[in-house]
């Protein structure tokens, strides 16, 4: 169990694959982030409290049996499921008969452990004991995935000749630090490794962990052939540097040069299933690019598609020469209003703005105002998910250039006129590669 908890940083490195979230940039593996916030059970305190949380990597080397695991789970955890437990498990035992630990299994199952351990019952009616390897993501190909299994078991069937003295000569902080920063950096990660030696994770898994893996694959008399498929796989992903992570941003941000966030990720998406399809592993896969999306043609486009979220605002007492300082310097007509928790109040133009000027300029020394004075206090709104024909239709019949969109009265956006310049560029794109692709054929 210690050595599988060394290991899998340097694993996880090399089979990142979830680098964004709803289009946003977060790790390279998101999802270990992801799911240890989404189930947390603890609360905040007014005091400086340790609380391990329910998905964790763990607190300490394992010192002497998966009991003492399993002993800490149940003093450190509530039970949050019931089962109805009626076997007598001393009784079974006295008898010969192997219990199944119902009540072990289901809290068990509630501690999310990134490498769990797991007691069952085997078809053949023996007891044993696993280990669940739950970092390692999915894919990106099937082939990868084998790999990724492939170069785990063999580590694991051959580290611990290597380092039999293990927990001695590694602390169990950097095998825990390890373990995150792969999850977030990935193949660029520096681990500290045994000895406390640091070293970069593709000069490790080339160097060392590659070595043993298919020395452990040997010991288990896995058919040379495909030993040299699947780490030839791993050697050549390591050497490409090319992970799923890595392919995923850096096709993202070439296809957001070329088009819009939803054509990005529907090329994404394309890609990854025609590479997968035919069986190429990651590291021999090329940037994905428009014409991923093959004949893909928006019917049905939502306005948080296409509005724009990075947006700037200003605050009701603010003075006017800070809105023209911002429209000018980053080279926008239109500024909604929002209070300190978020809420629209207002939006404020150019041509607003221009008034305001002409005014003062008339009356030589014009009257101190603010935004509030300015801006338009009731401004027509959009929701997020209108399509942009509804968006468009109230633009035009209000006669208006900009719209702020607006969910649970909080801004999230806004969506103007250069947004429909991309929309119509989109659909024509679109119109003239079929065409294109008629007069070939």
């Amino acid at each position: 169990y210690n050595i599988a908890q060394v290991l899998t940083a340097p694993v996880l490195a090399l089979a990142t694959n979830s680098p964004m979230l709803f289009g946003k940039r977060l790790w390279s593996e998101t999802r270990v982030a992801l799911f240890q916030q989404s189930v947390d059970t603890r609360v905040t305190s007014d005091h400086i409290r340790d609380r391990s949380p329910r998905v964790t990597f763990g607190n300490g080397w394992l010192k002497n049996s998966i009991i003492d695991m399993y002993k800490e789970d149940i003093v450190r955890f509530r039970v949050m499921l019931m089962s109805d437990a009626e076997e007598d498990v001393m009784d079974l035992v006295d008898k010969g008969v192997t219990p199944k630990l119902s009540s072990l299994m289901v809290h068990n199952s509630t501690v999310y452990r990134w490498n769990r351990p797991c007691y069952g019952i085997s078809p053949n009616g023996k007891p044993h004991l696993r280990i669940e390897n739950r970092a390692l993501p999915s894919g990106p190909s099937v082939l990868d995935e084998v790999a990724n299994a492939a170069f785990w078991l063999g580590m694991m069937n051959s580290f611990g000749d290597h380092y039999p003295d293990l927990t001695s000569r590694m602390e169990f902080d950097n095998a825990k630090g390890n373990f995150v920063s792969a999850a977030r950096n990935g193949l660029e990660t520096e681990f500290k490794w045994i000895k406390g030696k640091k070293i970069g994770a593709c000069e490790l898994i080339k160097k060392e962990l590659l070595p043993i893996a298919r020395e452990g694959l040997e010991k288990a008399k896995i058919d040379k052939k495909d030993i040299d498929r699947y780490l030839g796989v791993i050697e050549a992903r390591n050497e490409s540097s090319q992970t799923g992570a890595r392919w995923i941003v850096d096709s993202h941000s070439a296809l957001m040069k070329e088009g819009t966030r939803e054509e990005a990720c529907i090329a994404l998406t394309a890609a990854m299933a025609r590479n997968e399809k035919a069986k190429i592993p990651i590291h021999e896969w090329e940037l994905a690019t428009m014409e991923s999306m093959g004949e893909w043609s928006p019917h049905s486009m939502l306005v948080e598609e296409f509005m724009t979220t990075d947006i700037f605002t200003v605050h009701e007492d603010d003075i006017p020469e800070l809105v023209a300082d911002i429209m000018n310097w980053q080279g926008i007509k239109y500024l909604p209003v929002e209070d300190v928790k978020g809420l629209l109040t207002g939006l404020i133009s150019y041509k607003i703005m221009l008034n305001y000027y002409s005014k003062k300029s008339k009356e030589k020394k014009g009257k101190d105002l603010t935004v509030k004075d300015l801006m338009i206090s009731d401004p027509m709104v959009v929701n997020p998910e209108a399509t942009v024909v509804d968006a468009l239709r109230l633009m035009k019949r209000n006669k208006v250039d900009c719209l702020p969109v607006v969910k649970n009265k909080k801004l999230v956006g806004v969506i103007t006129e250069g947004n429909f310049l991309n929309i119509t560029s989109t659909i024509l794109n679109n119109i003239a590669k079929k065409d294109a692709l008629k007069i070939s054929g």
